[in-house]
């Protein structure tokens, strides 16, 4: 039998003042940098993609490896908000790109893709967009009625919100796309712009 894991009313208060927060706000900082983003932002913006990826798609959370241990990590899922996970429209193979994302950025493997670029943009923007959607269902009715005694925590998410919708704008119509170090040849700028 598997042990579920249930975030406490502290939990959830704690992750949606901080930690969700903190996220989509550093995906934001990192894009700030384009067209000319260095390798460190780059990768930056590629582990938030990563998380809230998680955050917003999956629908149950991770278990320990393990054979004999059967309990929920304390993974923070939008459903824990009552925002309903499920799968961000990509305009990519986001499976070649989210397998890239492990093995390629959050792990250190032999098989790292070389010379690969990254189609900044694309994966970016469907997850600024999904951001913007919880923004906006956060605002208008979760903190309402979950929180609404902290008036200071509806604001801080009216002002990520503003944030999000500009980080938005930024992005559509472009097609960004860079490398990180390790697909980067020595001498050779790691930045595109198409």
């Amino acid at each position: 039998m598997i042990n579920k894991f249930c975030p406490s009313p502290d939990d959830l208060k704690k992750a949606i003042e901080d930690h969700i927060h903190y996220e989509i706000q550093q995906l934001i900082v990192a894009l700030k940098t384009l067209p000319q983003i260095d390798s460190t932002m780059l990768e930056s913006a590629l582990i938030h993609v990563r998380i809230l990826r998680h955050f917003f798609e999956k629908k149950k959370r991770s278990r320990r490896k393990r054979n004999d241990d059967k309990d929920e990590q304390d993974d923070v899922l939008s459903k824990d908000y009552e925002f309903p996970a499920s799968p961000i429209k990509w305009p990519i193979d986001i499976e070649e790109y989210g397998t890239r994302l492990n093995k390629d950025l959050a792990h250190l493997t032999y098989s790292r893709v070389a010379h690969k670029d990254w189609p900044v943009s694309d994966i970016a923007l469907p997850v600024l967009q999904r951001c913007e959607d919880f923004a906006k269902y956060l605002i208008s009715e979760h903190l309402q009625t979950k929180y609404h005694e902290l008036p200071e925590l509806h604001d801080k998410w009216r002002r990520l919100q503003g944030e999000i919708t500009s980080a938005v704008q930024r992005l559509e119509g472009t097609h960004y796309s860079a490398a990180t170090p390790c697909s980067v040849e020595l001498g050779k700028p790691p930045i595109k712009k198409e």
